[in-house]
């Protein structure tokens, strides 16, 4: 099964891409605000539209290869829902969503998620919480501008989304305290090696605006990078074109082709 930007509904949320490795899967998981289908694409001049996902499945050095689009419940109307009803959304998806041939996503040995903003606290939340149905799992962590600490743009954004009760964005904010208690399980999971988890982080280099009007970061580097070693500043991109590579050369694609490849590698060897 092999499907396309234009295939997807405007609604679209935890289904398959596309399902050709019966081992390996890539787990594309969108942010705050967003859905499934406007996360990953590029939509360039002239009606020119890339997106990701599709990118990745055509891309050969990729080769044959199984792509799932997880999402959760996010927008100004999401009320309570918080993290861990975010990730609990996704686990169910995860392990009850069938491919083609009735495979789930849990059902496969090595599971890559690419995660956008938010959707790597989602899954951190998520592996946090749900370590044993992962152990016998191999899994790849690629976080893009993921504010594992917090950002300062949700702490400026605060008083709104407290009055419109949106807690998955009030969650964001700096330090706070459901996010450095998630932060402390996660690392306490990394130490721990129950899972065999590598992982790589990326941030953004410009904020959003052009000239002297361009604005902070929203996610700056101590909140991007905090787990995986060295962080990568994706040069030319802001919080939303990190995620939306217009070709295969751009870097955010290459260093996916990288990461993915390695990762292949690490899953024909024994766990760590």
């Amino acid at each position: 099964m092999r499907s396309s930007w234009e295939a997807l509904p405007s609604d679209a949320e935890n289904v398959w891409f596309c399902d050709e490795d019966p081992d390996t899967v890539i787990v594309f998981v969108h942010g705050l605000y967003a859905r499934t289908k406007r996360c990953w694409l590029h939509d360039g001049k002239k009606n020119k539209r890339t997106y990701w996902p599709e990118l990745a499945q055509n891309d050969s050095r990729i080769g044959a290869t199984s792509i799932f689009l997880g999402g959760y419940a996010t927008g100004i109307g999401a009320g309570d829902y918080g993290i861990s009803d975010c990730s609990s959304q996704l686990m169910h998806a995860l392990e009850s969503q069938p491919d083609t041939s009735g495979r789930s996503v849990l059902d496969r040995k090595n599971i890559f998620f690419l995660c956008h903003s938010a959707g790597g606290i989602v899954v951190r939340d998520l592996l946090v919480r749900n370590t044993a149905t992962f152990a016998p799992k191999r899994i790849e962590l690629a976080l893009y501008g993921s504010p594992s600490a917090g950002s300062a743009y949700a702490d400026l954004a605060e008083p709104v989304v407290k009055f419109i009760r949106n807690k998955l964005a009030v969650q964001l904010t700096w330090n706070d305290a459901d996010l450095v208690k998630l932060d402390r399980a996660f690392m306490d999971l990394l130490f721990s090696r129950e899972l065999a988890i590598s992982g790589v982080e990326y941030c953004e280099h410009l904020g959003y605006g052009v000239g002297p009007l361009r604005l902070p970061r929203v996610v700056d580097r101590a909140s991007a990078g905090r787990y995986f070693g060295n962080l990568t500043v994706i040069p030319r991109t802001d919080h939303n074109s990190l995620v939306k590579p217009p070709g295969k050369n751009h870097p955010s694609h290459t260093h996916l082709v990288t990461d993915y490849l390695r990762f292949k590698k690490l899953a024909t060897e024994s766990k760590f």
